[in-house]
């Protein structure tokens, strides 16, 4: 906002260049259509912010497929580890042995913990994700509303919305 308020647009595009993420992005688009009517200029804001959300998105449901199917491998291997402890059982006839429950028991176990062990970061990560792209999409409305207010109210006060390097309107060829 500083440069565009000293009508240095070129520098402005330059530092939504330079700066990484989906918030530069959208203020890029804005500033590419600057000189745009309200209608132009808001569809390059939101082309620009639905073009980034994938991009957001991307991991997310891998985390939550990974978080929703680990439980359900523990205790598939929980449901086998009984299954092999009671055939065990079977084929030792009247008298099993501890050794053969425990063996069982144990994998069954093992499986049951392996799954929540892997479900609960899952899980967790994907909630801690999810709630930073609200955020990025929070920030990236934000961010555009108050460029679209600021470019549309310097357009109607009469001032050239943004000025080119020698202090004149800017060319038109900025806007693609």
């Amino acid at each position: 906002m500083n440069l565009l308020d000293k009508g240095r647009l070129m520098e402005a595009l330059t530092v939504c260049e330079e700066t990484p993420g989906p918030v530069a992005a959208v203020v890029k688009a804005g500033l590419r259509h600057a000189t745009a009517d309200e209608a132009a200029l808001r569809f390059a804001v939101q082309e620009a912010a639905l073009a980034e959300l994938p991009v957001l998105e991307r991991r997310i449901g891998s985390l939550a497929a990974v978080a929703q199917i680990a439980p359900l491998l523990g205790l598939l291997g929980t449901l086998l580890g009984m299954i092999r402890t009671f055939w065990l059982f079977n084929q030792g006839g009247n008298y099993a042995t501890p050794v053969v429950l425990a063996e069982g028991m144990w994998v069954a176990l093992l499986a049951a913990a392996t799954g929540l062990a892997v479900a609960i970061p899952a899980h967790l990560a994907r909630h801690f994700l999810a709630g930073r792209v609200r955020a990025l999409v929070h920030d990236m409305e934000w961010v555009s509303n108050d460029l679209m207010r600021f470019l549309l109210r310097r357009d109607r006060a009469g001032e050239p919305a943004v000025r080119g390097a020698a202090g004149g309107p800017v060319p038109t060829g900025v806007e693609r």
